[in-house]
């Protein structure tokens, strides 16, 4: 339960400041980097590495979650269309069928392998 918590508020602070993550990446890749200048020890290099992989990651996942995409509506089609406009899309009605089932056949028929 405190995990959940945990992570309303993370979601909430993300939301409402969207710069949030990218500022404690550059806080991470500022800290790794007087990390490195100062020849801190190995435990300071890899806590501000993880950090600052952990908080690009934050980021970027961040920054595609709240893209707000607008997809064309589908409302204009009914359930009844579906097989109509798969069918317009391939050649024939049989073809998208074909490789998925040449795919399960193809060690039925190959027979056994031989060594050359």
């Amino acid at each position: 339960m405190r995990r959940l918590k945990l992570q309303r508020w993370a979601s909430f602070l993300v939301r409402k400041y969207p710069w949030t993550a990218a500022s404690a990446t550059l806080v991470a890749a500022i800290g790794l980097i007087f990390a490195i200048v100062k020849d801190g020890h190995i435990l300071w290099l890899l806590g501000t590495a993880v950090a600052l992989w952990l908080s690009s990651y934050a980021w970027g996942y961040s920054t595609r979650a709240l893209k707000y995409i607008q997809w064309p509506s589908l409302a204009h089609l009914h359930r009844e269309q579906y097989a109509e406009v798969w069918d317009a899309l391939a050649a024939t009605p049989n073809w998208p069928r074909l490789p998925f089932v040449d795919m399960l056949m193809r060690p039925l028929y190959a027979g056994p392998r031989r060594a050359r």
